[in-house]
């Protein structure tokens, strides 16, 4: 192993492990003085983390920068500068750096979830500033609570103090309800979907017209097993344009528990333009498809949803209805 590839390594135990970012700062640049080959795209993408641990994000932008240079398919990259640009205020290239690793790199479901989280507060921060709602401090008081408990959740995994830092905005803020949607966003990933469901049920009086609202009741009503109201709310959810994969899954159930399948199908398959990987939508299409004795298309769909990953009962159902279309 080349002196500098033992540097880098050391430099991930230090940030990583012992967290301590100005030793890793001083490893990766060593490291990257002395040449560690394929590694130097993560030196430099380590290094800009480290120095993001001090706030110094101008110089963290920097880092990524140069690790793009190195190599430009390293998408890691793009999400870490999308974190600093948004912390000096570079919004419009938060948003597309966001985007583009959404679209490039290979993320599962939760993954996803926070990466498009971050990305519609991206976007609400340039509509308001575009249509000059509220005062810049009150939006980057709110962006930087939500953003932050985002990141110490979905990156740090410190899901109790995530979940804290947005209780501390609430008790200041009580008349905004997107607090009440983050915290409730953040308690549905924790599966606590009751405590989930008042925090949303309260943004919902206070204002009764954000999709957001709608797509999150709909999830949390769908996991407690209320399905009739879950579908209400995600049909409104739908009625409002939703990008969100478990509107129209949910509303697919509803159909299917109706026995009308075509509905059923037509549902599933705008699921799954939206997440091309979702199993539990394939496995619906395929469930469709075998009630109306479609045998082909219906091992085809259950087959590709055991491929993608099936859990539990749904994964046994699908395979007791492919034993039975042998």
């Amino acid at each position: 192993m080349k002196e500098g590839e033992q540097y880098y390594i050391k430099g991930r135990k230090a940030l990583f492990d012992d967290n301590d970012p100005a030793e890793a700062i001083n490893l990766f640049s060593k490291a990257l003085e002395l040449g560690c080959g394929d590694y130097n795209v993560y030196c430099y993408n380590f290094r800009g983390v480290a120095y993001g641990y001090f706030n110094d994000h101008r110089r963290a932008v920097v880092n990524y920068e140069m690790a793009l240079k190195v190599d430009p398919s390293c998408f890691l990259t793009y999400y870490n500068r999308s974190i600093s640009y948004n912390a000096i205020g570079e919004y419009k290239k938060a948003l597309n750096d966001i985007t583009k690793y959404i679209e490039e790199e290979n993320l599962n479901d939760e993954e996803k979830n926070a990466c498009y989280r971050f990305r519609g507060e991206l976007i609400n921060i340039l509509e308001e500033e575009h249509e000059e709602i509220g005062t810049n401090e009150d939006v980057l008081e709110f962006q930087k609570v939500a953003i932050n408990a985002s990141y110490l959740y979905f990156n740090k995994n410190w899901r109790e103090e995530a979940i804290e830092s947005v209780s501390n905005y609430i008790e200041q803020n009580r008349e905004d309800y997107r607090g009440y949607v983050v915290r409730g966003k953040l308690l549905i990933a924790s599966l606590d979907y009751a405590s989930a469901l008042s925090d949303l049920e309260q943004a919902y009086n206070m204002n009764d017209d954000d999709i957001a609202i709608f797509e999150d009741m709909g999830y949390a009503l769908f996991k407690l097993g209320r399905e009739d109201e879950a579908t209400k709310y995600s049909t409104w959810a739908i009625e409002r344009n939703s990008k969100n994969k478990w509107s129209y899954f949910i509303v697919g159930l509803y159909f299917a528990s109706r026995e009308d399948y075509r509905k059923t199908i037509e549902y599933n398959k705008k699921a799954i333009l939206i997440d091309c990987n979702f199993a539990e939508a394939f496995l619906n299409l395929g469930i469709a498809y075998y009630a109306m004795s479609q045998t082909k298309e219906a091992k085809e769909n259950i087959a590709k949803a055991l491929n993608l990953g099936l859990d539990g009962m749904d994964k046994l159902n699908a395979k007791n209805i492919l034993k039975c279309l042998q």
